[in-house]
Parts: structure tokens; sequence; C-alpha cells
């Protein structure tokens, strides 16, 4: 997958690189390697919404504070564990299958 060009250290440098994550603005679903790459960059674009959205919300992105991405990943992540919960989802199960769909688009087997 196609990756930025410099570290990024901080959610509003994620967030300034959504555009980037978009790409041609579509996803193309071909079978060719630059198709691959491109539409997991644009996966991985519609990642950086969510983690962005929530860095915002929850004040981990605002005038006073820039989070490291990871920091706001991780937070994700673990309130997403507590929807699971209140939703009576079973997490894990959740979580290997977004990782069997992570892997077969990593080599484009969808």
């Amino acid at each position: 997958m196609a990756t930025p060009d410099a570290a990024v250290e901080t959610v509003s440098r994620l967030k300034d690189l959504l555009d980037w994550y978009d790409g041609d603005g579509r996803m193309r679903y071909g079978d060719s390697a630059e198709d691959v790459v491109h539409d997991n960059g644009r996966r991985a674009g519609f990642a950086t919404r969510a983690v962005v959205s929530y860095a915002e919300h929850t004040g981990l992105l605002n005038d006073h504070n820039d989070e490291y991405p990871a920091t706001a990943i991780a937070d994700l992540l673990g309130d997403l564990r507590h929807l699971a919960d209140s939703l009576g989802l079973d997490y894990a199960e959740l979580d290997h299958r977004g990782q069997d769909h992570y892997v077969s688009e990593l080599h484009d087997e969808s």
C-alpha cells in the first residue's frame, strides 16, 4: 500500500492527508497491482476520517491538543469494544472478520 512520504506524528497531520488518501476519489476494484494499492489507500482514508472525527469529538484534536495518531487509534479501538459490548456483539469475532477482510483486500482476493 502507498504510504505518506513523511512521518505522520499528529492527528492534524493525518487530517491534512485526507485528500491524499482519497486518490482519484473512487474505488477501482481492478485486478492490477496499481488498482489494489489505490483501493487500499482509499480504505485507509475511510479509517482516517473515522479517527480524525473521533479525535475531534473526544478532545484529542482541538486548539490545545494534537495527539499522536497511535493514541487516537488505540482509544477508538477501546471505545469500539465498549460499543460492541453495549450492542451485545462479540468484539473478538468482529475483529477476526475485519482481519479476514483486511488480508483478502491486501491481495485483492475479495
